[in-house]
């Protein structure tokens, strides 16, 4: 596999006697990541209600999610061939691990505190992360630059991101964040509150979007298979920042459906290096 461009599964049909192309190993991790993501959801419901004790435990495992999608990421990246598509989940999987490590030490600062202490220190972990995550898509969408046309993806893509941006500005951020009375929100807590969702569409959403496009001519389209579970986790992402700057506006603090996005977020781009492998065994 080349360094610079990518190499795509054919376009045969699959016959009655080949295997599927989504293995059961990843159907029963995909099916563990719903039971447990589930599982954790009610729990956090009912903590939240007051119907069950514990929820800064509860809230701490939701939290560690990305640091086993870290682990899966770098794992399975490691077992494709070297070459681009290898590097792309290799930083998809570093930039996780950032999150993972920021995270860590958002819990860290919670148990020293005894407080919410958001924006820290573990911010700049996120930020890095995010770093990362635009190098892996960057080099993605670099990679077919000489196999296919990605000027016309890019730009639909960027179109949908203008549009997913104005709607997130008008309804939330514009009217909660930016404009909203000052003793509302402290200034870099309203900082931060808006720089994630806008990093979530253009540093995520955006080249997902475009990937998306730009591969679903190939493989008979499953090659683009991988690129709409990223897609969905960064749309969710950006749902869940765009929520939670919401709450943070009306005292609301962290609730369940903010909880979800970000547990529900990484487990989807976990699922899709797994989705990637299997489709480039296929």
């Amino acid at each position: 596999m080349s360094d610079d461009h990518v190499s795509e599964p054919g376009d045969g049909v699959v016959t009655a006697g080949r295997p599927r192309i989504i293995s059961p190993a990843t159907r029963r991790l995909g099916v563990l990541m719903l039971v447990a993501l589930l599982g954790g959801a009610a729990l956090d419901l009912l903590s939240f209600n007051g119907l069950l004790g514990g929820r800064e435990l509860i809230l701490a495992g939701l939290t560690l999610v990305p640091l086993p999608v870290a682990v899966l990421l770098l794992a399975v990246a490691r077992s494709f061939a070297k070459g681009v598509i290898r590097t792309q989940w290799m930083i998809f999987g570093y930039g996780m691990s950032g999150v993972a490590v920021g995270n860590i030490v958002f819990i860290a600062l919670y148990i020293a505190t005894g407080k919410d202490p958001y924006p820290s220190v573990a911010d700049l972990f996120t930020l890095v992360a995010y770093a990362c995550f635009a190098a892996g898509l960057f080099i993605a969408v670099r990679a077919y630059r000489g196999l296919l046309d990605v000027r016309q993806p890019l730009l639909i893509a960027a179109g949908i991101s203008v549009v997913a941006m104005a709607l997130v500005y008008f309804t939330v951020i514009g009217p909660y964040v930016v404009f909203a009375t000052s003793y509302a929100q402290p200034m870099a807590t309203r900082v931060f509150n808006t720089l994630y969702p806008i990093l979530d569409v253009f540093v995520l959403l955006w080249p997902t979007v475009a990937l998306g496009l730009i591969v679903s001519r190939l493989g008979a389209g499953r090659v683009a298979w991988p690129w709409w579970c990223v897609i969905a986790g960064a749309g969710i992402l950006a749902v869940a920042d765009t929520v939670f700057a919401y709450a943070g506006y009306v005292g609301a603090g962290r609730t369940p459906l903010i909880d979800f996005g970000y547990a529900l977020a990484p487990l989807l781009i976990g699922f899709a290096v797994m989705v990637a492998r299997d489709v480039y065994r296929s």
